[in-house]
Order: C-alpha cells, then structure tokens, then sequence
C-alpha cells in the first residue's frame, strides 16, 4: 500500500455507520493499530457528544414524552 493512501486511512472522520466498518476492517487486515482505531472511533464519539449537546442548548431538538 502507498504511504499517502496508508496516510489517507488513518487520517479520515468516521461520519457513519460505513465509516466505523471501513476503520474495523482496516484493523482486522493489520492496516491501522488498536490505538489508531481506538482513536478514531473515541474522536467520533466526542465530535458526535458535543454536537447533542450543541443541539440541546440550541433547543433545536426536542425530547417528545410519551402519554
């Protein structure tokens, strides 16, 4: 593998739910580390985190009680 597509995998977002099979079958394949994916999937989780929250404050979503 070529050191710029071998960059390119380590660098890259995990947006969805492909992005999460990509960086595990990466790993599987010996391509990224367990820190590598750990990484990138603990980013992902904030990233994702801090956006709820974002939207919560924002009030542009809302919770819808059950009756």
């Amino acid at each position: 593998m070529k050191y710029a597509e071998l960059m390119k995998r380590k660098d890259r977002r995990i947006e969805n739910c492909q992005d999460i099979k990509s960086v595990l079958a990466d790993f599987k394949n010996d391509i990224l580390t367990i820190e590598d994916a750990k990484n990138m999937l603990y980013l992902a989780m904030q990233e994702i985190r801090a956006e709820s929250y974002k939207n919560g404050w924002a009030k542009e979503k809302t919770i819808k009680k059950k009756r």
